[in-house]
């Protein structure tokens, strides 16, 4: 799948997101930051939801954007 499954505005929206969460600008957030970004679409997951997601993505690290949008697109309702 590709970005292609998002509209230009949802796509949009969702790198501004994740730009307000990258506090230190470089490129990445951290998976403790996953749960104020995924709320930020308009999402309201639960704190279990999010563990769940977080294991089931292997999401140990910092992940950058495009990462972020290929998550959001599988796992939220545009």
């Amino acid at each position: 799948m590709g970005d292609m499954d998002l509209t230009e505005d949802q796509i949009a929206w969702r790198q501004e997101a994740f730009s307000l969460f990258d506090v230190d600008r470089d490129g990445h957030i951290t998976p403790p930051e996953l749960g104020f970004l995924m709320r930020s679409p308009g999402g309201n997951p639960m704190q279990v939801h999010l563990w769940d997601f977080a294991a089931q993505e292997k999401l140990t690290a910092p992940f950058d954007s495009p990462r972020f949008l290929r998550l959001t697109r599988a796992h939220l309702k545009p």
